[in-house]
């Protein structure tokens, strides 16, 4: 975090998304290695601006509750979906993702319809069962 800039944060899809798909330079002089403890404090720190509106996200997407999106970007991690009507994000698993797909190959853009199973309460994203990905809108 640099005084008098803004902080990019992985799990906000206007910094369009940079979880590292190959380990980093390591030896990099721009990249600083710090302990988990401080990633944790500084993590914490940038995703406290984005509280309330998550707060209200989860009070307007309760469990159970069926969305409506689109796959943003596919990681290791999961399928990484947009939910438009909300301004907001959610995560399936691939391999079900996968199984459920009218497509053989899944990429960005296609509709995906999904039921919120439970919350991400470190990245403010949704988790998405009984995904199901359809073709383009």
């Amino acid at each position: 975090m640099e005084d008098g800039k803004e902080s990019k944060i992985s799990n906000q899809k206007k910094f369009e998304f940079f979880l590292s798909e190959t380990d980093l330079p390591l030896e990099d002089p721009k990249l600083k290695r710090i302990p988990q403890e401080e990633f944790e404090q500084v993590w914490d720190s940038i995703n406290k601006s984005q509280r309330d509106v998550w707060l209200k996200l989860k009070d307007s997407l309760p469990l159970g509750t069926k969305i409506e999106g689109y796959i943003e970007v596919l990681y290791l991690q999961g399928v990484i979906v947009s939910i438009p009507d909300f301004d907001a994000l959610g995560i399936a698993d691939y391999a079900e993702c996968a199984a459920n797909s009218q497509k053989h190959n899944m990429h960005a853009g296609l509709i995906i319809k999904a039921e919120i199973i439970g919350y991400d309460e470190v990245n403010n994203w949704f988790l998405l069962g009984n995904p199901l990905v359809l073709g383009l809108e």
